[in-house]
């Protein structure tokens, strides 16, 4: 009886989606944003890339801002050294 139990709610189970059955995602990330300001032409890639931009660098608070005008993920870059 137990076994039978056990099964029957195996079979009614959803089936399981695995990473064979999804496409591949690459996801890109402009890192270290913040310190020169040439990095300004990233801007011109497509807008599913994704900045990582240094706190309290001479063009981090304008990247950040324009990159939030451009509906933009941004990450904060924050190094944890002491």
């Amino acid at each position: 009886m137990l076994t039978f139990c056990c099964s029957q709610g195996v079979s009614s189970a959803a089936p399981v989606t695995t990473a064979a059955n999804k496409p591949a995602e690459i996801y890109i990330i402009i890192d270290d944003m913040g310190y020169r300001p040439t990095d300004v032409s990233a801007f011109s890639l497509p807008a599913a890339v994704t900045f990582s931009i240094l706190p309290h660098t001479p063009q981090g608070s304008v990247f950040a801002e324009q990159a939030h005008a451009q509906a933009r993920d941004v990450m904060l870059h924050l190094p944890m050294q002491a």
